[in-house]
């Protein structure tokens, strides 16, 4: 074992050790949160010796072993991947205490075993061992070495198809505004061509109407103060129709 690995041990038995006890009395680290080791006082020494050759056999098979004060994560072919060991509970009838106000169906007993697991975010269910009297920690560590590997490719797997399906998300994605902003732009379109048909027939109108006028030679009169007379008027209007028109160059306005 390196000098590395020792004091990663040791960092560990030491914020264990000055931490405090949980609800199941495992004890709770050093300033709180989550820890690599999960055990009781009793278990603590066994699991850190457990922990010890574990970490060198990682090691060993040329895996890269890390620890931020907390968790202790094992590299594998670019992948990361947690390694936590928990001591094992098995559940029992619940004793009744002295004025308990609330009454759990069962306790939970410390049976001194381990539990190691391998996590990661795409693991699921998460990957395990358990000691037993049939598989103490010298049959069970290569076991879990065999998991690491198995749940790199796992790891890898998924994340490769995770990239796939980020990639198809972000091109329906650009598919969907594409389309999206395709119709805006022919709804605009739409908008303006209807606009023009709408001049356009106005303006068909105002011509029909003037044509039938001096055809009738009927004198409707001019608005309201229009000085010029109806003769004005109705060159007004028929310039008024020009400039209604989308097909006829614009002339300047009179109103």
């Amino acid at each position: 074992m390196t000098k590395i690995d020792s004091q990663v041990v040791r960092e560990i038995s030491q914020s264990l050790r000055s931490g405090s006890t949980g609800r199941d009395d495992t004890l709770v680290p050093r300033g709180g949160g989550r820890c690599c080791v999960r055990v009781t006082r009793k278990c603590l020494s066994h699991a850190l010796e457990t922990l010890r050759t574990m970490i060198t056999e990682v090691r060993r098979v040329r895996h890269k072993v890390s620890f931020d004060g907390r968790l202790l994560k094992v590299t594998v072919a670019d992948e990361v991947i947690d390694l936590v060991i928990r001591e094992k509970f098995v559940k029992m009838d619940h004793v009744p205490l002295p004025d308990e106000r609330w009454t759990p169906s069962y306790d939970l007993k410390a049976t001194g075993l381990l539990r190691v697991c391998i996590e990661a975010p795409s693991l699921s269910p998460r990957t395990l061992w358990d000691e037993s009297a049939e598989m103490p920690p010298e049959r069970m560590i290569p076991k879990v070495l065999k998991g690491l590997s198995r749940a790199a490719v796992t790891i890898a797997a998924e994340r490769l198809a995770q990239e796939r399906r980020d990639a198809e998300y972000r091109e329906q994605r650009r598919v969907d505004e594409e389309l999206r902003a395709r119709r805006a732009a022919e709804r605009q379109y739409a908008e303006h061509l209807e606009g023009l048909v709408e001049r356009w027939n106005r303006s068909r109108q105002v011509r029909a109407f003037l044509a039938a006028l001096r055809d009738s030679r009927h004198d409707l009169g001019s608005p309201q103060g229009w000085p010029e007379g109806l003769a004005e008027w109705l060159r007004w209007v028929e310039q008024y129709a020009d400039r209604l028109d989308p097909l006829v160059p614009a002339a300047g306005s009179l109103l």
